[in-house]
């Protein structure tokens, strides 16, 4: 439920809050609450020997450091293999789309990167398999579709 309807909700009870107070509290919640867990999981996917990665944008209309509003987000997925054990994904926003994302989730990685071709991908000592629009299809040849 967007910030602006919890806040109208909220009166109704009779507790006054506003919208930047809201975000605040999950903002902070967040940090406090799921970085650990976030950092947690990293550390077993870093550890596997090859990595997906692919990154795509949103629009953001309010930007909280002042810049243009019409501006984007990246949101970036990072998923293990599921033949190295159990799968894990993981999703980085981010206001920016450079290397430096890539290289600072990466920073232990000692395996494959597998990407669309995106030059930020070029890693200095990573192996990069390009699939280009490939990696975007997902095809499983042991389920068939319903009657």
């Amino acid at each position: 439920m967007p910030p602006y309807r919890q806040v109208k909700e909220w009166k109704r009870y009779g507790l006054l809050i506003n919208d930047k107070n809201l975000l605040n509290w999950v903002i902070r919640t967040t940090e406090d609450c799921l970085s650990p867990v976030f950092e947690f999981m990293k550390q077993p996917l870093t550890a596997k020997s090859m990595l997906h990665v692919d990154e795509t944008y949103t629009h953001i209309i309010n930007r909280s450091d002042g810049k243009s509003g019409q501006s984007n987000t990246y949101n970036w997925v990072f998923r293990s293999v599921s033949c190295q054990g159990p799968t894990i994904v993981l999703f980085q926003s981010s206001l920016s789309r450079s290397r430096s994302v890539l290289e600072d989730f990466t920073v232990n990685l000692k395996g494959t990167i597998i990407c669309d071709g995106y030059s930020s991908c070029a890693l200095k000592g990573a192996l990069i398999f390009i699939l280009r629009a490939y990696c975007h299809v997902t095809w499983c040849p042991t389920k068939t579709p319903s009657s």
